[in-house]
């Protein structure tokens, strides 16, 4: 009882002390204006009358922090915590992917070609010998000609054709092949025997048949040149005749054209020159020159293979 006696004392004593020394800070009982002493959450503070500030939502769908009370001042009301943040709008997924298109299964595989005997071989539809199948003559789908037949292997002939070509022909009488392929005959010409021969009232001069009475090249006689129509086989005018080879067959002109009812000219018409022409070749295309007369005898050096008297 004393020891609070004693407090008690002390107590009073110490009002009085404060009381007398005039200052009433200690007794104002009138709310705070300090805006620290209640602070509302991270995202809301307390307004003036120590609400706590409305808490706003956080961006990116995460929630805005709770706004916490402000701390209790002396008179002043607890400050409110800040509204939770509403969460942000739930991302879309992307589209689904297609797929893809399903493979296409390869073509079914063919089956292999019967077994045939070893003398023989499958073709099409049936096991040939291609050494005498006309059909197929030395391998599949190779055909002989209707006149031909397969023999070893390969299309021949029947009888006496020959092959030429791809056809059996009859060298004895075709024109084309007269004697062995490709061997035609010239025009005028009819391939008889296997040889080339003239139609009738044709006579064969080189490699084709001519009129011997009109034609002015060949007048009376092969290569027989006539500077006027041929007539009945003659010149109207003296030319030179026919083509004699060397050695010729005749000592002189004289003889020669006494030999087909001419007379010999010493200078045909349109030559200068002499009784009879000299050739390097023995068609007499290629003169040499004119010389001699219609007695002199017919001769030439070792280059003239021809010669022509000038017979009228």
């Amino acid at each position: 009882m004393l020891r609070k006696a004693l407090l008690l004392g002390l107590v009073a004593g110490s009002f009085l002390v404060i009381s007398c020394g005039g200052d009433d800070s200690l007794f104002d009982q009138s709310p705070s204006t300090n805006p620290d002493a209640s602070v509302g959450g991270s995202t809301g503070e307390g307004g003036a009358t120590n609400e706590g500030g409305t808490g706003e939502g956080g961006a990116s769908n995460e929630g805005g922090a709770t706004g916490e009370g402000g701390t209790t001042s002396e008179g002043g009301a607890t400050g409110e915590g800040g509204a939770p943040g509403s969460g942000g709008t739930p991302s879309n997924g992307g589209a689904p992917g297609n797929g893809g298109s399903p493979g296409v299964g390869g073509a079914p595989g063919s089956g292999g070609s019967p077994a045939c005997p070893a003398d023989l071989l499958w073709c099409v539809d049936r096991c040939v010998d291609i050494t005498s199948d006309a059909e197929n003559c030395g391998y599949c789908g190779i055909a002989c000609t209707t006149d031909a037949g397969c023999v070893n292997a390969k299309c021949e002939c029947t009888g006496d054709l020959l092959m030429c070509g791809q056809k059996c022909v009859d060298t004895s009488t075709d024109n084309k092949h007269c004697g062995a392929c490709n061997h035609p005959c010239g025009a005028g010409m009819t391939c008889e025997g296997g040889e080339c021969s003239c139609n009738p009232g044709l006579d064969p001069c080189g490699n084709k048949c001519v009129n011997l009475n009109t034609d002015q090249n060949n007048c009376g006689a092969c290569g027989v040149h006539c500077s006027q129509p041929c007539q009945y086989g003659d010149c109207p005018v003296a030319t030179f005749q026919e083509c004699l080879p060397k050695p010729s067959p005749f000592n002189t002109c004289n003889e020669y054209c006494e030999s087909i009812g001419k007379a010999c000219l010493n200078t045909c018409p349109g030559d200068d020159g002499g009784a009879y022409g000299r050739y390097f070749d023995e068609a007499c295309t290629q003169m040499n020159m004119t010389t001699g007369t219609c007695s002199d005898t017919i001769d030439g050096s070792s280059s003239i293979k021809g010669f022509r008297c000038c017979c009228e």
